[in-house]
């Protein structure tokens, strides 16, 4: 039996670029490298949680950016949700 590989979450990050949201303006475009303490939850309600996407904002031009959950290792959702969620 092969043993899981731990994903050390401190040590974590991903590369994303730039792009803003739909609703606000573009983002610069530039490539961040994000640590899962760069990354927020935004939700329209605590109380139902769903539903929510995982966010960014540049430290350049300020611009929140989506982050697709797709691309999060399931440890470090699980992360998220529960600092979002106060556990």
């Amino acid at each position: 039996m092969k043993q899981r590989n731990n994903l050390d979450t401190n040590k974590w990050e991903i590369e994303v670029f730039c792009t803003g949201t739909k609703n606000r303006n573009n983002g610069c475009n530039n490539r961040l490298l994000v640590s899962k303490n760069d990354i927020f939850i935004q939700s329209e309600s605590k109380r139902s949680l769903l539903p929510f996407t995982y966010m960014t904002i540049c430290p350049l031009c300020g611009k929140i950016t989506r982050i697709p959950e797709e691309k999060l290792p399931y440890q470090i959702r699980k992360e998220l949700i529960y600092k979002y969620l106060g556990i």
